[in-house]
């Protein structure tokens, strides 16, 4: 997530939440934890299709 400081104009990039005065942030809110499991199971979802998708001519 990045955030900018208010006063200084400083911009950091975190994988945590910034708590206290002076930081906001400046990316969309689609990586709440609830987002970013609904798009690990997404991404592993599609994964798995993928896979499917490659080993369907093989012989096992």
């Amino acid at each position: 997530m990045k955030y900018r400081n208010t006063v200084t104009g400083a911009v950091i990039d975190v994988e945590s939440e910034v708590s206290g005065g002076g930081w906001e942030r400046i990316e969309g809110l689609e990586k709440s934890p609830r987002a970013q499991a609904k798009k690990t199971a997404q991404k592993k979802k599609e994964s798995e299709a993928n896979e499917t998708i490659r080993n369907a001519g093989r012989r096992e």
